[in-house]
């Protein structure tokens, strides 16, 4: 397999994986729809350049067909960009996905498509389709209308929003609008050329971070905590496997160079030498994804904390606190008792309780020297924490 063709058949591949994971996250969705339509538009629009690569006839029908990938990927960020604006009304909505997708169902018959209008406005490329020149200016301002009221519409949005995560998603939106621009602008110059196919590929992963960044970190898609955190930990140990698949590849082909080795035995030695940083670059890919993803286990801990700070806000922590000691009291056989409550901010308290004439004389105080999981200055170990 040639490299150029190898490097456009990666991005089309991933593409599918996001958009096919994201669908079945939850198929009843419309943004997860849409966004499966998006990585489906994307993996053609690659596969048009790999099978103008290839030639022959029987693979230029397929490009023909592959063609769809560049026409209606600009109606369906507008249409992604109206599912994100909750505010404008169903009529306009349904207005302007009805001129989206039906000029562009009009153009694809016509023979036009974004790669054509860019080879016949930048110099020194081959012309698209021998087609009268008004055609092209109007598929222009058709494109250049979709991509400019998607841009548009997302903007109005943000500047209406006031949730940073909210506005966070919208501006990733419109930012991986931008790359899948730059992706195909890149790829129609020369396909078969490995640089061209090379920046291409940057440009397409672009696209595809910025898009899955939105979805399990901002929410952009409707899925699951479980299976969003499950998603981003097996794409990250795919990637590290990718990665280590192709430092083997170009490893091998570099012994075979330099040293004149057999194919077989050179690629051998550039996985054995590979190996060893698998485990350790898995492992501190992980931690860092921590950072940004917590596994399902340390959010359900972070959950009940927070849980429990609300709960003790809705309860008189005199009475809990003198219901606990006195438990304590009773089940340990003690003649005192100390409990130390650390808020989220502020001092920590402190109730101290001594056992007399059959009942508990509580008093409180705050602490700022008490320090949580531990003895205080004065020796006192705390029985309990409440968190």
């Amino acid at each position: 397999m040639d490299e150029p063709l190898f490097l456009l058949l990666i991005p089309a591949i991933l593409s599918l994986h996001l958009g096919l994971h994201v669908y079945w996250g939850n198929r009843s969705s419309p943004i997860n729809r849409i966004i499966l339509l998006i990585s489906l538009l994307v993996a053609l629009w690659q596969l048009e350049n790999a099978l103008l690569i290839l030639g022959g006839p029987s693979w230029a029908a397929l490009a023909s067909l592959a063609r769809a990938g560049g026409v209606f990927l600009a109606p369906s960020f507008l249409h992604l960009a109206l599912l994100l604006a909750p505010s404008q009304r169903r009529q306009k909505k349904e207005a302007l996905l009805t001129f989206g997708y039906g000029l562009g169902v009009a153009f694809y018959l016509a023979g036009v498509d974004p790669h054509g209008l860019l080879r016949l406005v930048l110099p020194g490329l081959s012309h698209g389709p021998d087609l009268a020149f008004p055609i092209w200016v109007l598929y222009g301002l058709y494109f250049a209308s979709c991509v400019g009221a998607g841009w548009c519409i997302l903007w109005r949005e943000w500047s209406r929003q006031q949730e940073p995560k909210v506005r966070q998603r919208l501006l990733l939106t419109g930012l991986a609008a931008l790359a899948a621009l730059a992706m195909g602008a890149v790829s129609c110059v020369d396909p078969a050329s490995p640089a061209f196919a090379l920046l291409t590929v940057l440009s397409t992963l672009c696209y595809l971070f910025l898009l899955a960044w939105n979805v399990w970190r901002y929410g952009l898609a409707d899925l699951s905590l479980f299976m969003r955190q499950n998603a981003v930990y097996s794409l990250a140990l795919s990637g590290v496997a990718g990665l280590y698949f192709l430092f083997a590849l170009w490893g091998g082909r570099f012994l075979e160079n330099a040293f004149h080795l057999e194919k077989h035995s050179s690629s051998l030695l550039a996985a054995l030498a590979v190996s060893p940083t698998f485990y350790p670059v898995k492992e501190y890919l992980e931690g860092k994804l921590r950072q940004f993803f917590p596994l399902p286990r340390d959010r359900c801990h972070e959950a009940l904390k927070a849980l429990a700070v609300e709960v003790s806000g809705f309860l008189s922590l005199d009475d809990l606190v003198h219901f606990i000691g006195r438990r304590l009291v009773e089940l340990l056989d003690l003649t005192g008792v100390c409990l130390l409550y650390f808020p989220p901010a502020g001092p920590a308290l402190k109730w101290s309780a001594v056992l007399e004439e059959g009942s508990l004389r509580w008093s409180r105080e705050e602490r700022p020297d008490h320090h949580p999981g531990g003895c205080t200055r004065e020796g006192e170990r705390s029985l309990l924490e409440l968190p």
